[in-house]
């Protein structure tokens, strides 16, 4: 489910650059930006990158009702789903040029000009589709050190967003109960 959100928001980035801002030299993928200071950073090098930064469950959703009626009267236990919120940095990796930077905050300007123009997002799915929003998630000056330290690099031009509801669900059914008619009880009494 993560990466089928986060694969359908790159496309429809990738969407909006070429079809849009008609500009189809804007390559946007999925990576660790982790990678920009190493010598594995040919893969992300020239991009707008996408990288999952954080997990969080949304709790405010976490409490639902943990079975099902049945028509014949039994009760069936099943597994409430688990929503997430993803924080996602879109970093612009262009360097290299004289104009590189400008180049980077261009595209970085284009990103946000796609989530405003557009936040929310029907997510087709297995088992139907979900819904996934995205608002503009504003770091403070000490948490943009921290993420680019935890990262091991230098800062590039980003934003980062944080996307609602990515729901994980299992569909397998739970056990089957019958319905509580009466209670007995092996304690003893109160006379022994």
């Amino acid at each position: 489910m993560i990466n089928t959100s986060l694969e359908f928001i790159r496309n429809q980035i990738r969407s909006f650059f070429s079809g849009d801002l008609e500009d189809a030299t804007t390559v946007v993928e999925l990576g660790n930006i982790a990678f920009f200071e190493t010598n594995q950073s040919g893969t992300i090098d020239d991009r707008v990158i996408i990288t999952l930064i954080n997990i969080e469950e949304e709790s405010t959703l976490k409490n639902g009702k943990a079975y099902q009626r049945q028509p014949d009267g039994g009760i069936r236990h099943i597994r409430l789903p688990i929503n997430l919120n993803l924080y996602v940095l879109f970093s612009c990796n262009y360097g290299g040029g004289q104009d590189a930077y400008s180049d980077s905050l261009k595209r970085l300007g284009n990103v946000i000009l796609f989530f405003q123009a557009q936040n929310s997002f029907e997510v087709p799915d297995d088992t139907g589709a979900f819904k996934l929003n995205f608002e503009l998630y504003t770091m403070t000056f000490e948490q943009v050190n921290h993420i680019w330290g935890s990262l091991g690099g230098r800062q590039l031009p980003s934003v980062m967003y944080k996307a609602r509801l990515v729901k994980i669900d299992d569909r397998r059914i739970g056990k089957d109960a019958p319905v509580i008619e009466e209670i007995q009880s092996t304690a003893p009494g109160p006379n022994g």
